[in-house]
């Protein structure tokens, strides 16, 4: 609440940049997406989406792990990917912050994933 950087939330499945490209935020983010135009996007169709568990042999083994979410769980999980600036190795942390909101809300935690690990570095390009 103290950051002078200001961040808008749009609800809808998908969202076109400034720069025109459009991206299907339902579909290819599982409902939710931050946008480096500094926007949150929330599907208000995000249901229950698959990820694979914070564990390398997962990725091996091709396990997947169903995770219930709603647009408020996915407004914090974003609004957490917001918060935590370029680049940080783990995400784990956008995880811990959703699982708090989730505990409010009732809905069951949700586990770490490759996507969001609190041991393996988030690789970027």
């Amino acid at each position: 609440m103290s950051s002078e950087e200001t961040i808008s939330v749009m609800y809808g499945d998908s969202y076109t940049a400034k720069d025109g490209t459009v991206t299907d935020v339902l579909n290819d983010y599982g409902g939710g997406l931050f946008h480096p135009d500094n926007v949150i996007v929330v599907s208000s169709n995000a249901t229950t989406i698959s990820v694979t568990p914070d564990d390398p042999m997962s990725v091996v083994t091709n396990k997947q792990v169903s995770v219930k979410q709603n647009t408020t769980s996915v407004l914090f999980h974003e609004k957490a990917e917001a918060g935590l600036g370029p680049r940080v190795p783990y995400r784990g942390s956008v995880i811990d912050y959703e699982n708090k909101v989730r505990s409010i809300i009732g809905l069951p935690s949700r586990p770490y994933d490759m996507g969001h690990s609190h041991t393996i570095k988030f690789l970027y390009d």
